[in-house]
């Protein structure tokens, strides 16, 4: 029988390495619907961590982060969303330390994985990118998630993102942005550490992607990084014989 492609079955390459991402899963089945704001939660967000979750995405007004009086049930299609914009935060931390940086936090990135239109709807729907900003101020509010920027002056190369040219105060700039640093608060349950070190686990015998995942973690330069990389493939090497 003849294997369809990617684009043939209908799964964009895009959604395809989307699902293979250690929340995907998760990410891909609270958007189309397939699972529950509630069910999520209540499996790997107990405790507190869950009810302030809960809460903030009841309760978060977008106008503002602050809380509301009325209630945005866990049914809806904006609960599910949000939860899944929380849901790629968590994926990108530490579960050491909660912290997480690097490319895939930039708003537009997260937009995109949302499903969210990077311009402006003729409806007068925000943007993509303001709404991501939008749930990121109602987590901020809820205590859920801490968020800032550093100064890409003041950070190593490993968490610039590529040299781009940009418009800066009627000027063409280049530049190199800082990515997005996030705090996840609270703590991570047995079940999301399974999911976040899975693909580690399943690597095949030999291969460098523990390795690889260690170094992107700890590592604060680029040459610490490029250093446990080439420590690894050393210590991977055959022996030459006696």
């Amino acid at each position: 029988m003849q294997r369809g492609n990617m684009r043939t079955l209908g799964i964009s390459p895009a959604k395809r390495k989307q699902r293979h991402t250690p929340l995907g899963a998760l990410i891909a089945g609270l958007l189309s619907a397939r699972l529950s704001a509630r069910t999520v939660i209540d499996r790997y967000f107990p405790g507190l961590q869950g009810t302030r979750l809960t809460t903030a995405i009841r309760f978060g007004s977008l106008a503002d982060g602050r809380r509301r009086d009325r209630d945005r049930p866990l049914e809806t299609r904006a609960a599910r969303r949000m939860l899944a914009a929380y849901l790629i935060h968590v994926e990108q931390a530490d579960p050491r330390t909660g912290r997480a940086s690097g490319c895939a936090l930039w708003q537009g990135t997260q937009a995109r994985r949302l499903g969210l239109k990077l311009t402006r709807q003729t409806n007068g729907s925000p943007t993509g990118t303001r709404e991501v900003q939008r749930y990121a101020r109602i987590f901020v509010r809820f205590g859920v998630l801490k968020l800032d920027q550093p100064d890409a002056l003041n950070v190593p190369d490993t968490m610039r993102g590529k040299l781009k040219a940009c418009r800066v105060r009627g000027q063409d700039v280049s530049a190199r942005w800082a990515y997005n640093v996030a705090i996840v608060c609270g703590t991570f349950s047995d079940a999301i550490r399974g999911l976040l070190t899975r693909a580690t686990k399943a690597a095949p015998v030999g291969s460098l992607v523990p390795a690889f995942v260690a170094a992107a973690r700890t590592a604060t330069t680029s040459a610490e990084f490029f250093g446990a990389m080439l420590a690894a493939m050393r210590a991977r090497a055959p022996r030459a014989p006696a």
